[in-house]
C-alpha cells in the first residue's frame, strides 16, 4: 500500500484533495528537512548553511526606539557581522556573528563606544 494512498472515491473534487494533501505533506516534509540541514539553533551558537555563528544580546541603555537605525548601521558594518535585530520594546540588540572574525568583546566595545550600552 503507497503511503500517501488517500481512501476517497476518484471523482474530480476527490482527486483535487488528494493532490492538495499531498502536496501539503511533501511541502512540510521538506521543510522539516531544511530546517535540520540548514539552520539549526541550539543555544547561542548557529548553524547556517556550513558556517558556524554566535548570537549575543545586549541590554540598552536609553531609548532603543528613537536610536534602532544608528545602532542597526553602527554594528552592520563591523565585518563579521551577519544580523542585527533591534527589540525596542525589550531594550536590546541582538547580533549574529562570526567568531572568526570578530569577538563579541569588539561588539561590545563598539556599543559602549557609541554610548549605547
Amino acid at each position: 500500500m503507497d503511503m500517501f494512498y488517500i481512501p476517497f472515491h476518484f471523482t474530480r473534487d476527490s482527486y483535487n484533495f488528494q493532490v492538495l494533501i499531498i502536496t501539503i505533506i511533501f511541502i512540510f516534509n521538506y521543510c522539516k528537512y531544511l530546517s535540520s540541514n540548514f539552520y539549526i539553533r541550539k543555544a547561542d551558537t548557529i548553524i547556517c548553511g556550513g558556517d558556524m555563528m554566535n548570537a549575543k544580546k545586549y541590554t540598552l541603555k536609553g531609548d532603543a526606539k528613537s536610536q534602532a537605525e544608528a545602532i542597526h548601521n553602527t554594528i552592520a558594518q563591523m565585518n563579521g557581522i551577519k544580523a542585527v535585530r533591534v527589540d525596542s520594546f525589550a531594550n536590546t540588540v541582538t547580533v549574529d556573528y562570526d567568531d572568526k572574525k570578530v569577538s563579541s568583546s569588539q561588539i561590545e566595545s563598539k556599543l559602549k563606544e557609541n554610548n549605547y550600552i
